[in-house]
């Protein structure tokens, strides 16, 4: 699981770069006043404002289809996988991820990781201004899906450990981006 700040810093690929990983708030240009005592308020002209939240959080994210997805399937029914062509050469495909997350959240426990939670990214479009929490991202990496488990950590290092093998619930495949998901009735 790799540090906040890798996914903010990292520029050699512009699907998992995102300079603005991390904030806990973000307002835009001309949302910040002084408001003084005596009821004047001042307004603050500036390019942007960002606070970041603890930054010693990892993320293990995922490509996910989650009931969301599955729930919307009428007005989406096909996701193409093209997008995320540049991930790399291989994907691994989880079949039961109920199983994968327990392993994971086994293994977390076992190492003394008891604040965590894995869940949807929910995607903003880029007038968003406000609170941000790690489970949010620009609007830009909606076709990412994004299953994310975020840990909080008392250091700022990448977290790395083993599961055990999947072989059980799992499939390796080759990926070159023409794979698309498609909805259909049991």
């Amino acid at each position: 699981m790799n540090t906040v700040d890798y996914y903010r810093k990292c520029n050699n690929n512009l699907q998992v770069g995102d300079r603005l990983e991390g904030p806990s708030y973000y307002y835009g240009p001309g949302q910040i006043s002084l408001d003084l005592p005596n009821g004047v308020s001042i307004p603050v002209n500036i390019k942007s404002f960002e606070t970041w939240f603890n930054q010693n959080i990892n993320l293990y994210c995922l490509f996910g289809i989650t009931q969301y997805e599955v729930n919307e399937a009428q007005s989406m029914p096909n996701i193409s996988l093209y997008p995320l062509k540049d991930f790399g050469n291989y994907m691994c495909i989880i079949r039961d991820p109920e199983t994968f997350i327990k392993r994971i959240s086994a293994k977390l426990e076992e190492l003394g990781y008891h604040s965590y939670i894995c869940r949807r990214v929910e995607y903003v479009d880029k007038g968003y201004q406000g609170e941000i929490t790690p489970y949010m991202k620009r609007d830009i990496y909606r076709h990412q899906h994004e299953i994310r488990f975020v840990v909080d950590n008392t250091v700022n290092e990448p977290l790395k450990f083993e599961i055990g093998s999947i072989e059980d619930i799992s499939m390796i495949m080759p990926f070159d981006g023409n794979v698309n998901v498609q909805f259909k009735p049991l």
